[in-house]
């Protein structure tokens, strides 16, 4: 056994550089051919994944980058970060994936399976919140009949629902809110304290913005087969701009601008210094003049953190002002009386129909759009319906309450 220090554990940390990480140990006399590298390497590879949301890497992308690396057979690292504890490596699905995230997702699997088959009718539900207030009169009308009954319903939104587990265990039925936003590992911390006649809830929006986590919940247990949907009937809403534009969004279109209304605003810009003045223009003059607001009510969402338009930078950008600044990711489910969306050049190619109509669903009274992403805005809205990630959890779902026979292909 190699008793020389491992430097290339540090590339169990996603954000580290293998460059970086490389030198230090050439510095210290390893070698690059060195099978703890190729170790190093696939569970940074497989780590790496996880931050665009996806909870495994396939194997072939896999071999290709360790190959890139000079390590033309990918077993003996795989191997080894598999003996490690440090990935699991599931050759039945040809895919690796994080140790933390495979039980998480392997847990909340066995949990819905689990009260799936507890016997009472309807036990697991998923309820789809496609505009403000359906969903939320369902689930109402839910709550009056159990109470009626002698019953009792406990809620929580996603963001609260592991904090709030023991509440929600000690209820006849437990309700999460905004679930498309609920991480595995949160959801598994929920499921495994329900009891096996307890009933539970799913409610969230699939044309939303999902947990920057990795994972997709309620995509997956909907497309799964396997758990009872009910999409409420529609509740007419006041029409106006917004609504209109949250209605033709979800539809995959970007609707024409009517531009002597103030509720919808889109707002081009040719470079980043003119997106930050146009920006804060509009949270400093324009918005609170036009809505008599003060700026802790109006919220600036940018696509992504990092970045010369991410959010940390309007942080710094619009730092005393008290308008709230992250991204649509982080403060989805959160409303505003106004919102400014930045979307610049270089989030173009990952924007989705999801992050618009996440900030839509965020303002209550007005929406800007700052926007360097020229005809990549209405692509997004027409043929991205979210960024795409590799997940697990619908096989694992359908495999556990269908048996082998349920894992069908995609």
């Amino acid at each position: 056994m190699n008793q020389e220090p491992d430097h290339w554990r540090a590339l169990d940390d996603p954000q580290a550089q293998p460059s970086v990480v490389d030198a230090a140990a050439r510095d210290a006399g390893a070698h690059p051919d060195d099978v703890r590298r190729a170790a190093g390497l696939t569970s940074w590879l497989v780590r790496r994944a996880t931050l665009d949301g996806s909870t495994a890497l396939p194997a072939e992308p896999l071999a290709a980058a360790l190959a890139g690396y000079g390590f033309v057979d990918p077993v003996p690292g795989v191997r080894m970060a598999d003996d490690q504890v440090r990935i699991v490596a599931l050759p039945e699905e040809r895919l690796a994936a994080p140790v933390d995230v495979a039980a998480h997702e392997e847990t909340v699997a066995d949990e819905l399976a689990r009260l799936l088959e507890g016997g009472m009718p309807d036990q697991v539900r998923v309820v789809l919140e496609l505009d403000e207030t359906s969903a939320r009169r369902w689930t109402h009308d839910l709550e009056r009949h159990v109470e009626a009954a002698g019953g009792t319903v406990s809620r929580a939104v996603a963001e609260r629902a592991a904090a709030s587990a023991g509440v929600l265990a000690s209820s006849d039925v437990a309700v999460i809110e905004g679930v498309q936003r609920l991480s595995l590992a949160d959801a598994a911390a929920v499921l495994t304290r329900l009891g096996d006649q307890q009933r539970l809830v799913l409610v969230g929006d699939p044309d939303a913005v999902v947990a920057s986590a990795p994972g997709q919940l309620l995509a997956d247990v909907v497309a799964s087969d396997v758990v009872p949907v009910v999409t409420p009937e529609r509740v007419e809403q006041q029409q106006g701009p917004l609504v209109e534009l949250r209605s033709s969004l979800r539809q995959g279109e970007l609707p024409a601008i009517e531009p002597e209304q103030r509720e919808v605003v889109v707002v081009p810009a040719q470079d980043p210094p003119q997106v930050f003045r146009r920006t804060r223009q509009l949270v400093e003059t324009s918005i609170p003049r036009a809505f008599d607001l003060d700026p802790g009510a109006i919220a600036v969402l940018t696509v992504r953190a990092d970045g010369d338009l991410g959010s940390e930078a309007f942080a710094r950008e619009l730092a005393g002002s008290g308008v709230q600044v992250g991204t649509v990711s982080d403060l989805a489910g959160r409303r505003h009386d106004a919102v400014v969306l930045v979307v610049p050049q270089e989030a173009a190619a990952t924007l989705s129909r999801a992050v618009l109509i996440s900030a839509a669903a965020a303002a209550r009274r007005h929406l800007s759009i700052v926007h360097q992403a020229g005809p990549a805005l209405a692509e997004a809205v027409r043929n991205r319906p979210h960024a795409a990630r590799l997940t697990r959890l619908r096989g694992l779902l359908r495999e556990a309450v269908l048996g082998p026979e349920g894992t069908d292909p995609l």
